[in-house]
């Protein structure tokens, strides 16, 4: 089965990746599919661009086999709807079993994700916790997911957050072991979030 982690990645950092590695691990997965939106639908839009955002993952996972970067919904562009890249990798992969990688946090907030009855039928889930929010087995059947189609693991997650790392950065503040040293090279390169 390959995993696949969806997000921002504004930008892609150290804690990202641990995740990546933790849940290809403890879930079994032959790889970690880690992949950028264009632009996100439930957040305000990133910074970075999307080809700015997705050189930056291809940077990060240099040297960590497993994890893939995808540009799927850097490619189709637009909004990027989960329910739209799971219909577009069904089409395009139908050899190729994947599972939803997200955190509890987002497992929450399924039902205000687009069509997510469709979503919950097409895919399998594994669910992460994240820092201060923890999901049981009961509320996600609650919120729709099929006991069949969802598994609950346990990883230890960083509480570094992105938007954290964009104000050290824009104020000229250290960022040490936050980001891979291309990902950090590559900013500088571009004057990204300055």
């Amino acid at each position: 089965m390959t995993g696949i982690l969806g997000g921002t990645f504004d930008p892609i950092h150290a804690g990202h990746l641990a995740a990546a590695e933790a849940l290809r691990k403890v879930a079994g997965l032959e790889a970690v599919w880690l992949m950028p939106n264009a632009e996100p639908p439930n957040r305000p839009p990133a910074t970075a661009s999307p080809s700015d955002r997705l050189e930056m993952v291809k940077r990060a996972i240099a040297g960590h086999p497993g994890l893939v970067a995808s540009d799927l919904e850097v490619r189709r562009g637009g909004t990027s709807y989960t329910v739209d890249t799971v219909q577009e990798l069904a089409r395009d992969f139908p050899k190729t079993r994947f599972a939803w990688l997200i955190g509890s946090d987002q497992a929450r907030a399924i039902r205000s994700w687009r069509d997510p009855d469709r979503l919950l039928d097409a895919i399998d889930f594994v669910v992460f916790n994240r820092p201060g929010v923890t999901v049981t087995a009961d509320q996600l059947a609650v919120l729709g997911f099929k006991a069949s189609r969802v598994r609950l693991v346990a990883i230890r997650t960083s509480p570094i957050a992105a938007q954290d790392i964009r104000d050290a950065l824009r104020h000229r503040r250290a960022v040490d072991g936050l980001l891979p040293p291309s990902v950090l090279a590559y900013i500088d390169e571009r004057g990204l979030y300055r």
